[in-house]
């Protein structure tokens, strides 16, 4: 609504003409991808409703379907951009626009209506012309009514004015409010309005169950948003308690319908000054229950409000002026969107916004500082910290949701689980990176545990595991490292084509860097080097395409050599070095890495599974972890063959234990393995078995049967007995032949 107040304002300033368009059955207009298939029921009343074998193909999108919207908009794009030469905002893109000389066209899109400014009628009726052959349209001709606004112009005076009078008339009727006593101001300034006030007994709770509290706030926050900012800061304060109001809280939406009741006439007006974008910033300074403060902004062009709002600091301040920087930070983010939006629809700004504060503290602080980081520092961690909690709780209730499809779906393949994890989870962690960079490794512990427990509950691994590995199985990067290369490429982008706004703070904020202050180049240099592996960068100088390529290369780098150290460090060194890396000094690539796991396609989930628990698991082993806690390595008496000194561990129970099931599947993997490898009987004297393990896990025909092997084994771990625990002082008290013979 914001765009389509300053399109009306700035028609006024140039009594431009305003009409208005609406496409009739606008979702039908849309048309499906080539590859979209959709089919439906056979509707009622039709003559093969009686065939119920039948089904209808939808030829065009119909209200209802989830991509009729996309598929509309789409088809408007072009029509728009091809047919009537516009180009497409980039602040909104709901807003199109053509200038050419003195003519210019603007259109704001809301669904299926249309408001067309142009600077001529011959230009209005080119454009009803050009759409009227795409569309079936109404011409509703002079704008005089738009989304429940009232619109009425005095062209003489090139004034015009918007109100909602019909609307706060049938919403107070609406909830039996018209005969009621007005009321000066919004809220009562003498009531303070807090959590403690909801109702907590039964009784209570259910006296407001009928009351129509949603319902009501939910009309006054469309007369908020459209041309009443007198009641956003009551509206901000009262939808707080939706899920449980009290009586209090109802008395106090009542008092916003009795004050509106009251002024319902009035209007926001433009044309009463010059046109100038003038702002106004404020804070309430923390006086609420949770100690956060409000923070409010409203904007005016031509003498009325354009755009306005009142919303809760996600920050606790801690002094008055803290909260009224917080306030012009959110107010000047506003401002920078309404400048790219009329600089490059309508006019272009030359001179800069002026934005209002009643704070001389924060004035003096805004004047003085060019970066906000340099006087936030000491809350700017704070920020960041709840944002990052932020994330980690949204991507952990997504992961949990799409991992609870296996309940309904079976197990789940890891193609399936990459593309869920990318389309869902991902997005989450590696939101905000561009400005929220990585430069302390405590900050992402949070988002780092939900990809870790992602990949681990896919693969069925516990808890104690490389995690490396796993996520090479998964087929994406650590977190850290999917942020870092996510900033690069927004780096990238602000070097090669950036907007002037944008690259010029690029350039202050190297600028600051290389006098040390806190910026954004600095936080870059540092979070590269918090990297497991730090990778080089001179903050000092504007970086270059180039540049910015060997910094992306420098990371992929420090990855293979964390990949590296992880396996290096890995209880099954042997197996990894025989397995992954034939030459152990050339770190391997990540596509090293893909290629040389071909056990990712046994096509059983459960033995691909067991494979990865296998490969990935660290002390205690993947076998201890069937069982019991983590013990010394001395106690853990195999429970098949209980001989002393007989540590149970994966190397026992597949290729030493003596036990006539465990011996009888080992012979039954090897002698698969020799009928269809007959040349490895000669090199299995000369491997270990850890070796041997390994080549037959990178065939691609003996993975199937070395996955099965592992998966049949370490079933039988999980349906054996727990073992037993024996002290040396226990060892001498128990008979050695009792014990061997099963007696213990």
């Amino acid at each position: 609504t914001a765009s389509i107040r300053v399109a009306l304002a700035f028609a006024a300033r140039h009594d431009f003409e305003v009409h208005q368009v609406d496409v009739k059955s606008a979702y039908l207009n849309g048309e499906f991808e080539d590859n979209e298939v959709i089919w439906m029921a056979v509707p009622p009343g039709s003559n093969l409703t009686n065939d119920k074998t039948l089904v209808l193909r939808l030829l065009r999108p119909l209200y209802g379907l989830k991509q009729s919207a996309r598929h509309w908009h789409k088809k408007l794009l072009h029509v728009l951009c091809e047919k009537l030469r516009m180009a497409q905002s980039d602040v909104d893109q709901a807003v199109f626009y053509r200038a050419e000389g003195t003519d210019l066209i603007v259109i704001v899109v809301h669904v299926d209506d249309l408001t067309v400014v142009t600077a001529t009628v011959a230009l209005v009726v080119e454009v009803k012309a050009k759409l009227r052959e795409a569309f079936d349209i109404s011409d509703k001709g002079e704008i005089h009514f738009i989304l429940g606004f009232a619109v009425l112009r005095d062209r003489s005076n090139r004034r015009l004015s918007l109100s909602q009078t019909a609307y706060i008339e049938s919403i107070v009727r609406r909830f039996g409010l018209e005969d009621a006593k007005p009321v000066s101001t919004p809220m009562d300034p003498h009531i303070a309005l807090t959590s403690a006030q909801s109702p907590s007994t039964p009784a209570e709770i259910g006296a407001m169950r009928d009351v129509p509290y949603r319902e009501a706030v939910g009309s006054l926050m469309y007369a908020s948003l459209g041309t009443r900012p007198d009641i956003t800061y009551a509206v901000s304060i009262l939808s707080r308690f939706s899920d449980n109001p009290g009586r209090i809280h109802w008395d106090a939406v009542r008092r916003v319908f009795r004050y509106l009741n009251g002024i319902k006439h009035l209007k926001l007006t433009y044309g009463t000054s010059d046109f100038d974008l003038v702002g106004y910033s404020d804070a309430d300074g923390s006086m609420h229950e949770d100690r956060k403060a409000i923070s409010g902004y409203a904007f005016l062009i031509d003498g009325g409000a354009v755009s306005w709002s009142s919303k809760c600091q996600e920050l606790i301040s801690l002094s008055t002026t803290e909260s009224e920087y917080v306030a012009i930070t959110h107010a000047s983010k506003e401002a920078l969107w309404l400048r790219s939006l009329i600089g490059q629809t309508f006019a272009p700004f030359v001179d800069p916004i002026t934005l209002n504060s009643d704070n001389q503290s924060a004035i003096s602080l805004a004047e003085s500082t060019p970066y906000v980081g340099v006087r936030l520092s000491s809350t700017k961690r704070n920020i960041f910290a709840d944002h990052r909690a932020s994330q980690a709780k949204k991507a952990r209730s997504v992961a949990n949701a799409s991992l609870g499809l296996e309940g309904h779906i079976g197990p789940m393949p890891p193609l399936f689980a990459r593309k869920l994890y990318n389309a869902r989870v991902d997005p989450h962690l590696i939101s905000a990176c561009v400005v929220d960079l990585d430069v302390n490794t405590a900050d992402l512990r949070e988002l780092e545990a939900v990809q870790h427990t992602f990949a681990r509950r896919v693969s069925r691994l516990p808890d104690h595991t490389h995690i490396l590995p796993v996520l090479m199985d998964l087929g994406t990067h650590p977190v850290r490292y999917r942020r870092m290369l996510a900033a690069l490429t927004h780096l990238y982008g602000l070097v090669t084509n950036a907007p002037p706004v944008p690259r010029a703070a690029l350039v202050c904020s190297v600028s600051l860097a290389a006098r040390g202050h806190v910026s954004w180049a600095g936080d870059l240099y540092h979070a590269l080097q918090a990297l497991p592996v730090p990778v080089p960068w001179d903050f000092r100088t504007l970086p270059i395409p180039e540049h910015i390529d060997d910094v992306r290369k420098g990371v992929n780098e420090s990855l293979r050599h964390l990949v590296q150290l992880c396996v290096s460090q890995s209880t099954k060194l042997s197996l990894w070095k025989w397995g992954i890396m034939p030459g152990i000094a050339r770190a391997p690539s990540l596509e090293d890495l893909f290629k040389l796991r071909p056990y990712t396609a046994v096509s059983r989930i459960s033995h691909r599974r067991d494979v990865t628990r296998l490969l990935a698991g660290v002390p205690p082993y993947g076998v201890e972890l069937m069982r019991r806690h983590h013990l010394p390595r001395e106690w853990r008496i195999c429970r098949f063959c209980r001989t002393r000194d007989a540590v149970e561990d994966e190397l026992h129970v597949l290729f030493i234990c003596p036990n006539a099931g465990l011996v009888a599947a080992c012979e039954g993997f090897l002698t698969d393995v020799f009928a269809l490898r007959p040349a490895a009987r000669q090199v299995r004297q000369r491997m270990s078995d850890w070796q041997f393990l390994a080549m037959a896990l990178l065939d691609a025909e003996l993975v199937h049967v070395a996955a099965a092997f592992i998966h049949g084994t370490f079933q039988t771990c999980r349906a054996s007995l727990p073992y037993e625990i024996l002290t040396e002082d226990a060892w001498a008290n128990v008979p050695l032949r009792g014990l061997l013979n099963g007696a213990g």
